[in-house]
């Protein structure tokens, strides 16, 4: 029994020593053809570091200026405009609400914000300059996005959550628990056998290899093993999106981030847990400029210092809550259609 067991042992690390070749061979091979054509950017970067640094804007922390000049836009490839001929500015540390219905072009604007795509019309300014005046990336290192689809790894929790800091090594326990306090997820990760060192869905490496001429019984033990060491636990949409906002709040506590933006991130929770996330974004933004994308008025419109309405890729209004709801236009139309939800005949 012992000679067959080491036998089937030396079969199974000789197929794990072959597919491993197999795999470097592989990876080898994309290296070379990446290596010969590496792709490279169709956006302009700019030369000026970010933050600026001159007599109006401090090296301090602060909230980011946006400002949107007569901007048009469209989608690679397609030739219906998705914004048309939009204006406004928002102050440093303003909080702001972007409403509307689907596809009023409210999840447009904040991919300008980052250069995901640059304008097809007009001109957007950051602290006063062009954004391709910047160098792309220092600019989107001082975004920190909570949105409604995000990801997921298969990894433990806490590194899901560092994984909102990855240019810091040495996250405390104490930062993790913050974190995961602000994100709302405390409670469903303290309920895990493993809290926050449970790991999320990771690769069945068992799927990668069969039984050939393997005993059983010792491929049994070893995969015993193998599951022990990857146990893992699946998590709720809601739990998901708790997550996910930890992973912000460790972005935001660990880097000079100076422009927050939440796309409609709470879909998945209830109104409790809903209001909560906001809360702690409201609590921990300091001078930070904030910008949320929400179908869902009422508690959060009613504190934003500005709201952006958009209809069919137009800026239709703007202005504080009590403004648009004295107002017989698109912002109370919406507010009026949400608020007879709550109300009887």
């Amino acid at each position: 029994m012992l000679r067959e067991s080491v036998s089937s042992l030396k079969i199974l690390i000789s197929n794990l020593t072959y597919n491993f070749g197999q795999i470097a061979d592989v990876l080898k091979t994309l290296q070379d053809v990446y290596g010969e054509k590496e792709p490279k950017s169709q956006m302009r970067n700019g030369d000026l570091s970010y933050p600026r640094i001159d007599d109006r804007w401090e090296t301090k922390p602060t909230g980011m200026e946006i400002e949107f000049c007569d901007v048009s836009f469209k989608y690679p490839g397609t030739k219906r405009f998705a914004l048309q001929n939009v204006s406004f500015k928002i102050k440093p540390g303003q909080m702001v609400a972007i409403v509307g219905v689907n596809g009023s072009g409210k999840s447009t604007i904040t991919k300008l914000f980052n250069r995901l795509h640059d304008v097809t019309e007009g001109q957007v300014l950051i602290d006063g300059l062009p954004i391709t005046s910047y160098k792309m990336k220092e600019v989107q290192q001082t975004i920190a996005i909570l949105r409604q689809n995000h990801s997921e790894y298969p990894f433990s929790l806490r590194l899901n959550v560092e994984l909102g800091a990855p240019n810091h090594s040495g996250i405390t326990d104490e930062e993790i628990h913050e974190a995961i306090k602000a994100g709302g997820a405390a409670a469903f990760i303290k309920k895990l056998p493993n809290g926050f060192e449970t790991v999320l869905d990771p690769i069945d490496l068992t799927e990668t290899f069969t039984y050939g001429a393997f005993d059983h019984e010792v491929f049994d033990k070893l995969d015993d093993m193998l599951q022990e060491k990857t146990r893992s636990s699946s998590i709720s949409g809601g739990e998901s999106q708790r997550l996910a906002a930890s992973r912000t709040f460790m972005r935001i506590m660990k880097n000079d981030i100076r422009l927050i933006i939440a796309d409609e991130p709470t879909s998945a929770l209830d109104a409790t847990g809903e209001m909560a996330v906001f809360k702690r974004l409201r609590e921990q933004r300091g001078d930070k400029t904030v910008v949320f994308i929400t179908h869902r008025f009422g508690h959060l419109t009613k504190h934003a210092d500005l709201i952006l309405v958009m209809k069919d890729g137009h800026l239709v209004e703007s202005g504080t809550h009590d403004e648009l709801v004295s107002e017989d236009g698109e912002y109370n139309k919406l507010f009026q259609v949400q608020a007879q939800a709550f109300t009887t005949d």
